[in-house]
């Protein structure tokens, strides 16, 4: 009984996660900045306070 429901709990948790990274990802795809870790580009923007610029 609590293995199960454990497992349902686990499950539930783990849907969640992929449906909320599912959503950032549809939600950033326009931002071609989106994703870029040390990327300088997006570093010299940020000193500048300029936003990322868009795709087409």
């Amino acid at each position: 009984m609590i293995q199960t429901l454990l497992t349902y709990t686990i499950l539930a948790l783990s849907i969640a996660y992929a449906l909320y990274s599912i959503y950032k990802a549809i939600k950033s795809a326009k931002n071609p900045c989106y994703g870029c870790e040390g990327c300088p580009l997006k570093e010299k923007r940020m000193r500048q306070n300029t936003p990322c610029p868009k795709k087409k």
